[in-house]
């Protein structure tokens, strides 16, 4: 014989032992709670009885009809079940005389709801003990275990520790999970994103007018490491997810073999931050805020010379009216630029005459920074559709500002300025604004507060060159 003659009646011998070997019944009741709820101090409870035929390499000898006749039969061999829940009255629950109730081809299993008198969280992972019994009697299979009673665990101790709920999730399922992590935390994702947050190096209000000063910046590297179990429920379940912040479980649910399974994953958070050292992010010079440019050096110069220190009694409220007047010359001198053409630099919005919020935020900005005053810009996206400009109803869902720092309410705050107002057409102009007395009104009118009237915010960014970091 040769090696090919010989493989062929090893496989043929070893079909004919499978054929011919008697099936070795398994049957694997299970108990759980079906539901958290107690009504009128009765708890419902879900049992699960699933045959298994032979083992799993004689299995692959059987036909899929004769597999399942098998399975079939072993689970008619039932005549009844006794439940008995420690401290509670004992279960008997008789087969039916239509036969249990099964399931489909792939996973045959008969179920049985009952009621047990108290309250469910006085019976949560209490002992049981499920007896089978034959038509003669007989005892078939004696299984113990505990109640799976996951759903009345409250969210806030859930949340209170998400690893401790995982880990009793593992200890009452180890028998019963589809798929398992066996080496938790192994699989993992680090990304690493800047907060925007700037933080200066020195201490004082004047570093932030030194084009030369250091700041750090600051980012925040995330590690996010996971394990995951599969096991089998009754019913589908809305997903949730619990955090304590370092530690996040979340919970799904999928149905599959004509069964629910539910996912649980065990996320760890590992939040670590680093510095890197940035030249004065208030000045940054960008393609769009080149305030370098000798055209919006001139502009600003032109601006400046309009504001003599002398007329005001310290530097702070001189610089504050520096950042007014900025805001003036955008009011009177810039429109809105209704065709929202594409090119919103400081440079183009200026020989336009004309820009998007955009636009005339990074004009803005970069005129602050030709006169000598920190600034960056903020944007914020609305949860719904709004007009804003009068046109294109509906359009804009987004906003852009500049934000100065300057001594506002005898204190140096950072503040909002609204860029997209023209009074250049109004001919009261300067009642509106030489009127005033120049330091105590301040053209930062809180652009902030004004975009949450027109539907709220919803994100936010925050940005030093360009406008987002």
């Amino acid at each position: 014989m040769n090696i090919k003659q010989i493989l062929i009646l090893l496989i043929f011998l070893i079909a004919i032992i499978g054929i011919i070997a008697p099936a070795s019944a398994k049957l694997e009741p299970n108990l759980e709670l079906e539901s958290a709820k107690t009504v009128k101090s009765k708890t419902k409870l879900f049992i699960t009885i699933n045959s298994d035929i032979g083992n799993k390499n004689k299995k692959t000898f059987y036909s899929s009809k004769e597999y399942t006749s098998k399975r079939k039969n072993e689970l008619n061999r039932v005549n009844k079940a006794v439940i008995s829940i420690k401290g509670y009255k004992t279960i008997t629950i008789k087969k039916p005389a239509k036969g249990w109730k099964k399931g489909d081809k792939n996973f045959l299993y008969f179920d049985k709801t009952f009621t047990v008198k108290g309250k469910a969280d006085k019976i949560n992972n209490k002992g049981y003990t499920i007896k089978l019994y034959d038509m003669n009697n007989k005892l078939i299979k004696n299984k113990k275990g505990r109640v799976l009673s996951e759903h009345v665990l409250s969210e806030q101790s859930v949340n209170k520790d998400p690893k401790k709920f995982y880990d009793k999730l593992e200890s009452k399922n180890k028998k019963n999970y589809v798929l398992f992590n066996h080496d938790p935390f192994k699989q993992s994702k680090t990304e690493t994103n800047p907060t925007g947050n700037i933080l200066a190096t020195s201490s004082g209000s004047a570093y932030y007018y030194n084009k030369n000063s250091e700041f750090k910046k600051e980012e925040i590297t995330k590690t996010t490491s996971y394990c995951q179990m599969w096991y089998m429920v009754k019913n589908k379940e809305a997903p949730k997810n619990y955090t304590n912040g370092e530690y996040t479980v979340y919970t799904n649910t999928y149905r599959t073999i004509g069964r629910w399974f539910k996912q649980v994953t065990l996320y760890k958070n590992v939040n670590t931050t680093s510095y890197s050292s940035v030249k004065n992010p208030y000045f940054t010079i960008s393609k769009e805020c080149n305030w370098t440019h000798p055209l919006i050096m001139s502009v600003a110069n032109n601006i400046k010379s309009t504001i003599k220190r002398s007329d005001y009694a310290n530097d702070d409220i001189y610089n504050m009216e520096l950042a007014n007047a900025v805001i003036r010359y955008m009011h009177l001198n810039i429109k809105y630029d209704y065709t929202f053409s594409k090119d919103q630099t400081a440079l183009t919005t200026l020989t336009r005459g004309s820009g998007t919020c955009y636009g005339n935020t990074m004009l803005a900005g970069a005129l602050l920074r030709a006169v000598g005053i920190p600034v960056y810009f903020e944007t914020q996206y609305t949860n719904k559709k709004v007009n804003v400009t009068g046109y294109n109803e509906g359009s804009l869902t987004g906003h852009i500002w500049p934000v100065t720092y300057i001594s506002y309410d005898n204190k140096y705050n950072w503040v909002p300025a609204e860029t997209t107002t023209y009074y250049g057409d109004n001919p009261n102009y300067e009642s509106v604004y030489l009127s005033l007395a120049k330091y105590q009104y301040p053209f930062y009118s809180g652009a902030t507060d004004w975009w949450i009237n027109y539907g709220g915010m919803v994100l936010f960014y925050k940005g030093y060159g360009n406008y987002t970091t």
